[in-house]
């Protein structure tokens, strides 16, 4: 007896193509379902929002030098320096002229508000105008160039001056004496500034650069005289490298001026 197998019928690949369809649609679903998931996770839980940092606010340029009050201050320091000349001259009739134009000087507005320093810069050279030595008018006109630096240090305004080279030295009188002068400057600039660099500079030249005493006879002062005088200064500007306060500054500066004084003053009276 042949077997025969049984008949293929239509409906086995109908069947299968449900299956997979079915399969289909359950991965779709799930897909459906994950991103649903997903997008209600994100709304749940929502990035943590930054912060805006706030913009830092740009710094205020500093206001300008007002041009009315430089100017004002410059006639005030040249006021300063002729009392100075003319003590250094002998010249005591200038030199209180001069004081008493500096103590009659307005004020400019701007610093105004500083009374109690602007009194004393009046009242010391008050001080000068009515002096009756060489000694007493170095040591005040001293004192007004540190009077001018510790205003400056109140107010938060150091003053600077245009800087230029000392003379370079040679043999000659004249070239000596304007490096003397020339570190004088300085050394009356590291007063008002106060300047620390100008106050060194002028006593290292001042104290590297002695003017021989033959120089100073040739004007007729006796030799011994020179020397000491010479001698004196030497010593004051040795003396200067080692000074950090104004007023030990001051009192110095007002002992070199008094030494230059004499020294002028014997020359001009044996010339």
């Amino acid at each position: 007896m042949e077997c025969q197998g049984l008949p293929e019928t239509a409906e086995q690949p109908e069947k299968e193509e449900r299956q997979i369809g079915m399969l289909h649609t359950v991965k779709a679903t799930l897909a459906a379902g994950l991103l649903l998931v997903a997008c209600g996770k994100s709304e749940k839980e929502p990035a943590p929002a930054v912060t805006p940092q706030p913009t830092p606010a740009t710094p205020a340029r500093p206001a300008p030098i007002d041009g009315g009050l430089q100017a004002h201050m410059k006639e005030h320091f040249e006021s300063i320096r002729s009392v100075e000349r003319a003590i250094v001259l002998g010249d005591m009739t200038l030199a209180k002229r001069e004081a008493e134009a500096l103590a009659n000087h307005q004020s400019a507005q701007e610093i105004e508000n500083y009374s109690e320093e602007i009194e004393g810069v009046r009242a010391t050279a008050t001080a000068i105008a009515k002096a009756e030595t060489l000694a007493v008018m170095a040591a005040s006109a001293a004192t007004l160039a540190t009077q001018c630096g510790s205003c400056h240090l109140i107010t938060n305004s150091i003053t600077s001056f245009e800087w230029t080279e000392a003379p370079v030295p040679n043999e000659t009188g004249a070239d000596r004496m304007q490096r003397h002068r020339w570190a004088m400057d300085r050394l009356w600039e590291g007063l008002v500034g106060p300047s620390q660099h100008s106050w060194r500079a002028g006593a290292t030249v001042l104290q590297a650069d002695p003017m021989p005493a033959s120089m100073l006879s040739l004007h007729g002062m006796p030799e011994a005289d020179a020397k000491a005088k010479l001698a004196t200064l030497q010593s004051l500007a040795t003396k200067a490298q080692s000074l950090e306060s104004l007023d030990d500054r001051a009192k110095l500066y007002g002992e070199l001026l008094t030494t230059c004084s004499g020294c002028h003053t014997k020359a001009i009276r044996a010339d």
